[in-house]
C-alpha cells in the first residue's frame, strides 16, 4: 500500500473516531448554542462576627439568619441529635433527635417569621418517619425569646423547603435511587397551600440550593447526573431552566440576594453573584439532562 493511500485510510479512521466521540455526546450544536455562561460579579468576604461563629469547631451543622445562629450538634454517646438556636444574648437547646448522624435542610424565609427544617437523610438506613415524614415549622421571633413553638405538616420523603412569595418550594423523593434504595432522586414542587394540598411539580430531579424572594426563580442542582453536578436556574412559572456553567457552583454555599436582585455563592473566601439568565430554553420536567463534555466547553468558550 503507497504512502497516499496509507494516509488517506488514517484520515478516515481519525474522522470516523472523532465523528463517533462527538456524537456520544448527549448534547446537540443547536441546544450548545442555548447555553449561557453566565456573568459574574465577585465580592471579597468581609470577615464578620456570623463567620467567625461559622468557623468555630465543634458544630456539625450551621446557618445563620439576621444575626441569629442556628448549629447541630450530637451528644457523647451520639445517640442524639441536638438543635441549637443562638443569639447575642442566649442559646439553647430547642430540639432533640434520637438520630445522631444528621444532616438536616435548615431554611429561613425573609417574608416570614419562620424557621423551616426538614430531617430526611439519603441513606435509607436512618429513616424514621416519626421526624422524616414531616415539615417542620418553629416561629422565629418566639424562638428570639427562648420560646419553643413548632408546627408541622405531612410530607413523605420531603426535603429542602423554603417559604417564598407566599408559597412553599420543596422537593420529594417520588422514585428511590439506583444507588441504595435511597431517597438521593428528589423533584420540586410549588404549593401555596400551608397543608400543601394544591402541590404542582415543576421539575424533574432536582434539588433546590435557594429561592427568589418572589418565588420566580429557583436555583437548582441536578440529581447525581455528573462529576460537575451543574446548577441551574429554574423559571418556576414556565417550568423551563437555564445551566450555569464555569464553576463548580454546586459544592459552594448558595443564597439570594434580594438587594441585587441576584443568586450569590459563598467559596470561603468571595461572594460570588451571578446575572440572571436572558433565557430559560430548557424543560424542567424532562428527565433527561444535557451533559457538557469539557472539551466542547472549552472550545465554546474560546470562540
Amino acid at each position: 500500500m503507497d504512502g497516499k493511500k496509507m494516509k488517506k485510510n488514517r484520515f478516515y479512521l481519525f474522522f470516523i473516531i472523532f465523528i463517533s466521540v462527538f456524537s456520544s455526546c448527549s448534547i446537540s450544536t443547536k441546544e450548545y448554542r442555548e447555553i449561557e455562561f453566565v456573568k459574574e460579579t465577585i465580592v471579597k468576604n468581609r470577615e464578620t462576627g456570623i463567620r467567625k461563629k461559622l468557623n468555630q469547631e465543634g458544630r456539625y451543622s450551621v446557618e445563620t439568619f439576621q444575626g441569629n445562629v442556628f448549629f447541630l450538634t450530637v451528644t457523647n454517646d451520639e445517640k442524639y441529635s441536638l438543635f441549637h438556636f443562638e443569639t447575642p444574648d442566649t442559646s439553647f437547646v430547642f430540639w432533640t433527635i434520637p438520630n445522631f448522624d444528621l444532616y438536616p435542610s435548615v431554611t429561613f424565609p425573609d417574608d416570614t417569621s419562620l424557621m423551616i427544617i426538614n430531617t430526611l437523610q439519603i441513606d435509607p438506613i436512618y429513616y424514621n418517619p416519626k421526624y422524616d415524614d414531616y415539615i417542620w415549622k418553629f416561629e422565629l421571633e418566639k424562638l428570639k425569646r427562648g420560646i419553643v413553638k413548632k408546627d408541622s405538616v405531612y410530607c413523605q420523603y420531603c426535603r429542602s423547603c423554603f417559604h417564598a412569595g407566599g408559597k412553599f418550594f420543596f422537593t420529594k423523593s417520588n422514585e428511590r435511587d439506583d444507588f441504595y434504595s435511597g431517597y438521593a432522586w428528589t423533584d420540586i414542587y410549588i404549593s401555596s397551600s400551608p397543608c400543601l394540598s394544591d402541590s404542582v411539580k415543576v421539575a424533574v430531579k432536582f434539588d433546590i440550593k435557594s429561592v427568589c424572594t418572589n418565588g420566580r426563580y429557583i436555583l437548582a442542582v441536578k440529581n447525581f447526573v455528573s462529576p460537575e453536578r451543574a446548577c441551574v436556574i429554574i423559571d418556576s412559572e414556565k417550568k423551563k431552566y437555564q445551566m450555569i456553567l464555569g464553576r463548580d457552583y454546586s459544592a459552594m454555599k448558595s443564597f439570594y440576594d434580594k438587594e441585587s436582585g441576584k443568586f450569590g455563592f459563598y467559596d470561603g473566601d468571595n461572594i460570588i453573584y451571578i446575572d440572571m439568565p436572558k433565557k430559560f430554553p430548557f424543560n424542567a420536567l424532562n428527565d433527561t439532562f444535557l451533559y457538557v463534555e469539557d472539551k466542547i466547553m472549552e472550545m465554546y468558550s474560546k470562540e
